[in-house]
This record gives C-alpha cells, structure tokens and sequence, in this order.
C-alpha cells in the first residue's frame, strides 16, 4: 500500500465551547485554509482579534453560509487586515451575504457612528468570490488540494466542504439543514471515508419537529391577532431563513385565501427576492422541477410586499398585518424599531429559532410572561434650527478651507519651508474672513469613487441598443447588477445620534415555533456512524451542549474525537492511507500489538484480496517461519534525539538539517522520504546513535 504522509492541524479562531461566530484556521501541510469568518452584529473589533492576526497567513478562504456569523467579517479583514487570499463560495453565498452585511452595515449607520467598513468595502470584497456550483471541483493554486461544495440545506447556496489531499479526506459541515420549503436538507454522500469530520454542535439536542397540533396552533394563533387588527412580527435574519418564512406564509394565504397585508422589511429585502428568483439551481429538487415545468420562480410572490424603510409601514394602529423583518435577535434594525411599536400592545411576536443569550428575543423564547425590559435605544435624529444651521456653516467653511489648500498646493516642491508657513498662514486668514463675514457655500458631497474613477450611468453609452438587449444576460449577471445597484452609500441630513435608556412594558404575546430548520443530534450522530471517520471534531457551541454530542457519538463509533477551546491546535499528522482490511477474530485476537501514541500496530504479513461489493480488503496470512525483521514505526524528532545523546555524555552538532554526533562524527539524517540513515565508522557511538533512534520509535 503507498503510504501518504500529511500533516493536518486544525485551530478555532472562535466558535469552539461557545456560541461565538464561526471561524477556523485547517493547515493542510504548508497550505492554510480559513474555513468560514463570522462576526456578530455588533461588529465588536475584540472579537475578531485573533482573526486579525492570522490573515497575512491565509492561503484560500470556505464560506459556508451567507449568514452573518459565518461571513461577517469578511469586508473588513480584506479591506484593511490584508486577507488577500483567494474565497471561495457557492454564488447565492456571496450575492446574498453582500446584502446581509450591507443590511447589518446600514442598521448601525441607523444608530451610531460606524467607520469600520461601508458599502464600497462590501461590494468590493463579495464581487472578487470566487463562487462554484454544488459539486463542482476546483484545484487550489498548485498545491493538489481538492474542494467541492455539497448541499447543507440550512441556508440558500449554504456548502459542506469536502477538502482532498492525496489519501486524506476533511469534511467541514457546519449549520445542517433538514428538509424546508424550498431547500432540500443535507445528505452525506456514500463514497466519503473522510480522515477528518469537522461539524457543530449548535444544532437541538433532541428531536422536536413541528406536529401537526402545533402547526395548527401556530395558525390559529396568527389569525386570532389579525381578525382582531392586531400585528404579528416576526424578527428574522434578513436572508435565507427569512425565505422560508416568506414562502411558508404564501403557501397558507394562497390556500386560505387570507387577505391580510405581509411586508418583508429589510434595506436589502427587493434585492434579495431578485437574487432568489435566479438562482433556481440551488433550489429543492421539486421546486426546480416547478420551475422548470411552469417557467416561474417559487420567489414571485403575490400576498408579499417588499420594502426598505420603516416609514413604508402602515402607521394607523388599528390595521392588522405581519411583518417579516430583519434582524432576528431583536437587538438591531427594523426589527427592533418594530417591536418598540407593537410590544406595548397586545399584538404577537413569532420567534421561530434560538438566539444568543442576552438578546430580547432569546429572553421572549424562554419566558414569554408580560414583563418589562428596560433597552437602550439608539436611533439617527435629523438637526432642526440653529443645529442645522451650524452644521451647514461648517460644512461650508472646510469645502472653503479644501478649495484654499488645493489652490496653494500646486506650488512646486522647491519652495522652502518659510513659504509653506506663509500659505499656511494665508489659508488661516480666509478662513478668519469666511467667519467673520458669514460667507455661505452650499454643501457638495464627494462624487461615490470605485477601482475605475467616479460612477457612471451605463445607459448613457447604450444609445439605440434595444432595451431587451441590455436586459438579456445570464443569471449570475443579473444577481450581480442587483447588488451593484443596491449597495449604494446612503444620504443622510444632516443629523445627531441619541442613546437612551427606557423601559419597554411588554404585552405582547411572544410564541415560539421552531422553524430553525437545524439537523438533530441524532442525525449527526448517524452521519457519523455511515462514515466512519477517523477523526471528529466538534465545535460551534457552549462546553455542555458540545460536550453532549461527544458522549452520543463516542458510545457509537471508534472515532478519535475532539472538542478544541479557541486558539487550541489539534494535530492530527500520521501516516495514513484509504485502505480498509477485513481481519478474522481468531486472526486478531493472535497479533501482537504495540502502542506507539497515535495508534496500537500490529505486524502481519498476508495476501490481500479485494472485495468490490464491500469495498474492504481480505488478509489471507502467510506462514513466515522465523518470524520478521524488526520494523519501526514513527517519526524521529532530531531535536529529541540531540537532546537524548547530550545527556549521555556526547558532543552533538546540528549542520545543514544533518545531526553530528560523537568525536567520529557519526551522521544522522533523515532522507526526503521520512527515512533514517545512519553514516560513519563502527565504534562505541554509532552503536549508542542506533540504540538511541531505537528507543525513541516503536517497533514491531
């Protein structure tokens, strides 16, 4: 068998023993892969510390969902961290996750100063994806590394990643999905036999799926507000859950015949319906055939409307209708702006996943009894009066001081230093003047600049093309001239932000569904057993929901299995091949096995037939007689090796990766096949190298 040393290390950056976002560093040899870059909607610089110091050593970066702990960091670290290696995402992925962190982006201009990256940052960082089709393979860069995305079905476009390097085989599956609406769930295929299987343990533990009781109670539910002209919110996260919650309300209003009002609140919520409609190819197997047999989108939806200012909403108190709106922790965006008007009045709130502890709608989730909560709301107020005319006095007053400096600033670069301080001192007597005399000058806002010079409008330079003929293109284009489009610095007058605390008495009715749409523990655990990997690491959630998971699995599999705290490296080098023998009891019971750290070997010599039908390898033994040559196991540490022989006396020296040793100058090397020589002449030390080598390696 060729045998096919790897070196494999696996580190979370954060997610491990916590519900803190996704993101891990896999070294594959000398090549490192970033598997996903979350960040949480807060946008909290400390908590991407660690991310910010491993990007100048990224070489290929996985997005798994477009969600904004798997993606959110993303603009940020490229933008201004130096994350320059190539990404690669399915295209849903990168068309959809632009706009969510567009979405979150614009949620905080909403509420506070935000300097960290803006909508330039998001366009420029999603458009360079390198994006791939569900099974499609790509080489990385030369280094015979193999990636394929597979369906996981919890989100639009949302991959499992199959990494292949020679015999090594790594599966990262993280956020599972079950069968939805419009996404089939998640099914491993039956040719993996990974080396390393890396998944989550955010999923629910036990099996908890929608009975038709409680389908039935959550209609009812929602029709007893709206026959009364109340409201029902439901807090989303502005993409791909959001898309099940929209179709599932279609369905129902199509089949009842409901007439009530539904709005889709997102800045992002018309864009993220256009990308939907083309991009049928990551759709459920049904819902492509629907598409294909009626030519239309399940996204065309009649009963939704779509909009992208609160101000869209009905304001008469006495109107009943639902409101999809993002974001779905309750703590930022149009949501909350939404629940500060309907929780002081008995309207329902549907939480329908588990949030992160602390939220408003993690606390609805757990205890839905009227209580008050006392938030601190944060929100963009315009200037009115003598603010207003300050702010425009100001403005002015820098254009002048601009316009001034740019003026003496086409001096030539042999004036001294005397001259710079008297245009200087000009500059600070015109401004003195603009101030004293009033002078006014209407504000003008920098001209938007991309990578090619200012914005321009492609339909001044397509005069006498059809109409149609610009409009022709492939999904992919469209998807993109969407975004193009939607990702547009937003204009704001001129303004003050206000931070303050009250107190919020909810009334409301806050139900909880689970409509997460998240693979089991008992599914996982049956992946597992299919597989049979050789390792398992488990990341994604708190020590005891992690440490859960492990017991079910261990009690199941042989798996060596892991459960890394952040920063923490597992190494799992090892000679390893893809070879599976079938050995009699009576024949193992006989072997003579030896521990060598990683493992337990044993030695045998046997004829190997294959079986085709169980894709296992038969061992017929060979009668050897005497027995065998003694045969070592492992990897010599040359430094261990130093260190050994200087304790027992003798002089060691290390000279071009070759270990001297002893006044005979006995050389050690070890060859570019992982073997040991041994070279010089017989005497007392290079017996005690050999026996030294010897002991610091198994034998069998």
């Amino acid at each position: 068998m060729q045998s096919d040393t790897t070196s494999i290390f696996f580190q979370p950056l954060s997610g491990a023993l916590s519900n803190t976002p996704f993101a891990y560093l896999l070294h594959i040899d000398e090549f490192t892969i970033l598997l996903d870059c979350g960040w949480s909607e807060d946008f909290c610089l400390d908590d991407i510390q660690e991310l910010i110091n491993h990007c100048s050593k990224v070489n290929a970066v996985l997005l798994s969902h477009g969600i904004i702990e798997h993606i959110g960091a993303l603009p940020y670290l490229c933008q201004y961290h130096g994350l320059s290696a190539p990404i690669f995402a399915t295209h849903p992925v990168a068309s959809m996750g632009s706009l969510l962190v567009y979405d979150h982006y614009l949620n905080k201009l909403d509420e506070e100063e935000f300097s960290l990256f803006n909508a330039h940052d998001i366009e420029v960082t999603f458009s360079k994806i390198n994006t791939m089709t569900y099974e499609q393979e790509e080489q990385l860069d030369g280094k015979n590394i193999t990636i394929i995305p597979y369906r996981a079905g919890y989100s639009f476009g949302g991959a499992v990643w199959r990494i292949i390097k020679g015999q090594n085989e790594i599966i990262y599956s993280v956020s599972l999905g079950t069968n939805g609406l419009y996404l089939d769930g998640f099914e491993p295929k039956p040719d993996w036999h990974p080396t390393l299987w890396i998944l989550d343990s955010r999923a629910p533990e036990a099996d908890s799926n929608q009975t038709q009781r409680n389908l039935t109670t959550y209609w009812r539910e929602i029709k007893i507000k709206l026959d009364n002209n109340k409201v029902v919110l439901y807090p989303i996260d502005g993409t791909s859950r959001a898309l099940e919650i929209l179709l599932q309300l279609e369905t129902k209003w199509n089949e009842a015949n409901w007439i009530y009002p539904i709005y889709f609140l997102s800045h992002s919520s018309k864009a993220i319906l256009d990308v939907a409609q083309t991009n049928s190819e990551f759709l459920s197997q049904e819902k492509r055939e629907r598409v294909t047999a009626e030519n239309a989108s399940p996204f065309k939806l009649t009963h939704i409307t779509p909009i992208t200012t609160f101000a869209e909403l009905p304001i008469d108190t006495s109107l009943s209708y639902v409101v999809v709106a993002s974001t779905d922790t309750l703590e930022h965006g149009f949501s909350r702006r939404v629940f500060y008007e309907v929780a002081t009045r008995e309207n329902l709130i549907l939480i329908t996943q588990r949030e992160p502890r602390n939220s408003i709608a993690e606390s609805l989730r757990t205890d839905n009894t009227h209580r008050s909560f006392e938030v601190l709301v944060k929100k963009r107020e315009p200037l009115t009066g003598k603010e207003k005319d300050d702010y425009y006095q100001n403005q002015a007053l820098q254009q002048d001081v601009l316009d001034i400096s740019s003026v003496f600033g086409n001096a030539s670069d042999s004036e001294d230093a005397s001259d710079t301080e008297a245009q200087k001192e000009k500059i600070t007597q015109v401004s003195q003047v603009s101030i004293q005399q009033g002078f006014q000058f209407k504000y003008r806002p920098p001209k938007r600049v991309t990578d090619f010079g200012t914005d321009i409008n492609i339909e001044d330079y397509a005069k006498g093309v059809e109409s149609a003929t610009i409009m022709k293109n492939t999904a992919l284009l469209q998807s993109i001239s969407t975004n193009q489009r939607v990702l547009q610095e937003p204009k704001f007058e001129p303004s003050k932000f206000i931070a303050e605390k009250t107190s919020v008495h909810c009334k409301a009715t806050a139900l909880f569904f689970d409509f997460e749409g998240r693979q089991r523990f008992s599914a996982l655990r049956h992946y597992i057993q299919k597989a049979e990997p050789s390792n398992v690491i488990i990341i994604g959630s708190e020590q005891s929901t992690t440490g859960k998971l492990k017991d079910m699995i261990r009690g199941s599999v042989k798996s060596r299995i892991f459960t890394p705290a952040i920063n923490e490296k597992i190494s799992l080098q090892r000679d390893l091949t893809t070879r599976k023998i079938a050995l009699s009891r009576a024949l193992l019971s006989g072997m003579d096995f030896k521990d060598c750290g990683i493992a337990e070997i044993g030695f045998i010599e046997a004829i190997l037939k294959d079986d085709e039908h169980q894709g296992l390898s038969h061992a017929k033994p060979i009668d050897i007689g005497d027995g065998h040559a003694a045969t070592f196991v492992g990897k010599l540490d040359i430094s261990k090796l130093d260190e050994r022989l200087k304790s027992m006396g003798m002089r060691t020296e290390l000279v071009e990766g070759k270990l001297l040793c002893g006044h005979r100058r006995i050389e050690v090397r070890i060859n570019g096949d992982h073997s040991i020589s041994i070279s010089g002449m017989s005497c007392p030390d290079l017996i005690k190298v050999r026996s030294s080598i010897q002991d610091l390696l198994t034998m069998v």
